[in-house]
């Protein structure tokens, strides 16, 4: 409850549906929607059948899912409305897209990115989209502009353009094989964001080889390129890019695709007496930052810190 925080109803996803911890485990939000009036929180629990294990602690591919990729419960309740999907799970979290004049839920799961109807858990369509390495995970949140899908990994193929209209998932172009972090947006974990015809974020699967790139959204090709801010999280306000580097770097940056433009970038120190001067976000930073009602939000290792944008 919002006004007092009383617990109304909880589950317990990974009990209930025999999650098995994949390569580094489960971290994609939950998704609460209200399509016509009907609210419910649409989780990825990626369960698998009573007992299952893998045969050894490097065979994950061993393990299978059942029928639990997509789990959708009552919002009031906590009762389950609907399950989808034999995926397990990822990092990457659903959304609530507009796609051909009907309300769809885009899920980019273990191994497939997934077409599914709100209302009754169907799945329209899926496609598999992953690296073939064992030990590599979808962790960006898939991009919807129009009927258009942008997914992006960093393990191997990189990133994909697909086309979903008719309820029909078909990739429109896709990064060349083995594309190097400044020449295709291979997003790690960081969502990338969209403007005007371009898509901003950070490629690199490591801290010395990421850069901050621009590319062009139907093309994939990458406009410019910007090294040493790390794995960066971004977030798109007012025609520019809010980006917090790996390391605590806090820049502002033109959201333009002709070359890459800072405005102003610091490092967030503290004013308080007794610990004047001490810097507030330790590396490393890997949260997104958050924008809300002229709040920002950024979090390093251990502390999450509030700036007021409205000064």
């Amino acid at each position: 409850s919002l006004s007092d925080g009383a617990l109304r109803w909880e589950v317990d996803t990974a009990a209930r549906y025999h999650v098995v911890a994949n390569f580094f485990g489960v971290g994609s939000a939950p998704l609460v929607t209200g399509v016509a009036g009907d609210r419910q929180v649409i989780v990825v629990v990626g369960g698998s059948p009573p007992g299952s294990r893998p045969t050894a602690p490097d065979r994950l591919d061993t393990v299978r899912g059942l029928d639990s990729g997509l789990v959708a419960f009552d919002i009031a309740t906590g009762e389950e409305r609907w399950r989808a999907s034999g995926e397990l799970a990822s990092y990457s979290s659903p959304l609530l897209a507009r796609i051909d004049g009907h309300d769809r839920i885009v899920a980019w799961l273990r191994d497939r990115l997934l077409l599914v109807d709100p209302r009754n858990g169907a799945v329209l369509d899926g496609i598999r989209y992953r690296a073939d390495e064992l030990f590599s995970v979808n962790a960006a949140n898939p991009v919807v502009v129009g009927n258009e899908i942008l997914l992006s990994e960093t393990y191997g193929p990189g990133s994909a353009l697909i086309d979903a209209a008719g309820d029909r998932l078909q990739v429109v172009r896709q990064d060349p094989d083995n594309a190097r972090p400044p020449r295709a947006l291979r997003s790690h974990w960081g969502t990338p964001v969209h403007h005007q015809g371009h898509v901003y974020g950070s490629s690199g699967r490591h801290a010395g080889d990421a850069r901050l790139v621009c590319a062009d959204w139907k093309t994939g090709a990458v406009t410019w390129s910007e090294p040493g801010l790390g794995r960066a999280g971004v977030v798109f306000a007012d025609g520019h890019l809010v980006v917090l580097g790996e390391y605590g770097d806090l820049l502002l940056v033109r959201a333009t695709p002709t070359r890459y433009e800072e405005v102003a970038r610091a490092r967030l120190r503290s004013d308080a007496p007794d610990t004047k001067g001490m810097e507030l976000l330790v590396p490393p930073c890997w949260a997104a930052p958050v924008i809300a009602r002229g709040w920002l939000l950024v979090r390093g290792r251990g502390r999450l810190v509030c700036v007021d944008l409205t000064r």
